[in-house]
């Protein structure tokens, strides 16, 4: 790295260039994933030397910038156990001054990555509640494993303040512990939406988009039967979820169940969400559990407000006003919340919805925008 100009990160603070090793177990779709490729592009931006190690070479997400070093641990097998034996030579080779764990098997890891390189700064990253993903004696196992993990760590990024809850309670000291948020390019996903085409059918009623994968933990049967209750109410809506998934076919069933074909499509996994959620009314989040809710601060990025279940963790602080959030499981309520917040829009005179969409733009980029949370993480490792 010799001649290298300092560089400055995004809060305008002289930052050490650094050697950053990160793990995680792979880069399949997910909140998580998204993020640590976010993170890795910000600190190549940076300038900084990244690594990206995965336990299974899944590259649903992919690096924007070229500098970011990939790897796959165990070649196309993708074994954990067998992962763990390569990474004390990656480790070795790098010499990191940083190691980062992203969810319970990249911490374990970078724990690996420190004992092999013992001058590393161990940074944990807790994404959600690992319990809330395992049950019986896996649930115990995880809870044991990632206990130690946590308490080993030289410092933890949560990204919400109740995911930050869980490794204080395994023991670790909360001043070890910050709560910062996921990074969200504000203004890239802002060009993208405006540039892209809308996926939604019925541009005549108001619109609700909702984007994720197709499974029970998103909640979109719910979401589903809330519009149902509002097109009984004589206030059809168009939904149009945005994913793909192991739901889909519970899910098309239900559509049709309720006779809301005309009303609710699935058009599945799209690589330019946002052009439909700038064109919609709302984004909804019917999620059972969020570790953060990255689909909330994405569109507020392009300036479409949001109602969420008011679940565990992430959403309650994104989603600050009490009339945005809804009961979980609640069809009922959600419809209810939908309804508030779309009467609102109906009433508003064009300048003030403009002024509300550019506000939400303003709020995402102070709060999460990419390049200053990418500089908390790493101000969480600096001496």
């Amino acid at each position: 790295m010799t001649g290298l100009k300092p560089i400055y990160g995004g809060l305008g603070l002289p930052l050490k260039l650094m050697k950053i090793l990160c793990f995680i177990e792979s880069l399949a779709v997910g909140g998580a994933e998204k993020t640590t490729v976010r993170l890795a592009d910000e600190w190549v931006a940076a300038g900084h030397e990244v690594h990206l190690a995965l336990v299974r070479p899944i590259l649903d997400f992919r690096p924007e910038r070229p500098g970011v070093r990939l790897y796959s641990l165990d070649g196309e097998r993708g074994s954990f156990l067998r992962a763990i034996s390569a990474v004390s030579q990656l480790a070795r080779a790098v010499q990191p001054n940083i190691v980062v764990g992203h969810m319970p098997k990249g911490v374990l890891l970078a724990m690996v990555a420190q004992l092999a390189h013992p001058k590393a700064f161990l940074l944990g990253v807790e994404h959600s509640i690992p319990e809330q993903h395992y049950t019986g004696l896996k649930k115990v196992l995880v809870r044991l494993l990632m206990s130690r993990g946590y308490r080993r760590a030289d410092g933890i990024v949560a990204v919400s303040r109740g995911a930050a809850d869980n490794p204080v309670a395994w023991g670790v000291p909360a001043k070890k512990v910050q709560a910062l948020g996921n990074p969200i390019p504000v203004q890239a996903l802002y060009q993208s939406a405006k540039a892209g085409a809308t996926l939604r059918k019925r541009p005549e009623l108001q619109g609700v988009t909702a984007v994720g994968r197709l499974v029970p933990l998103k909640g979109f049967d719910v979401l589903i039967k809330a519009i149902a209750l509002l097109r009984d109410q004589g206030r059809p809506v168009e939904l149009v979820i945005l994913g793909e998934g192991p739901e889909r076919s519970n899910l098309e069933t239900l559509v049709s169940q309720l006779n809301l074909g005309d009303l609710v499509s699935l058009p599945g996994m799209v690589s330019a969400p946002q052009a439909t959620v700038i064109s919609a009314d709302l984004l909804a989040c019917s999620s059972h559990y969020e570790g953060f809710g990255n689909v909330l601060v994405e569109a507020m990025a392009v300036g479409t407000g949001c109602v969420s279940t008011d679940c565990p963790t992430g959403p309650r602080e994104i989603v600050r006003e009490a009339d945005r959030l809804a009961k979980p499981n609640n069809p009922e309520d959600l419809a209810r919340v939908l309804k508030l917040q779309l009467d609102r829009l109906l009433a508003m005179a064009p300048r003030e919805r403009a002024d509300l969409k550019k506000a939400l733009r303003a709020e995402a980029a102070q709060r999460f925008n990419a390049d200053q949370v990418a500089w908390r993480y790493l101000e969480a490792a600096l001496p």
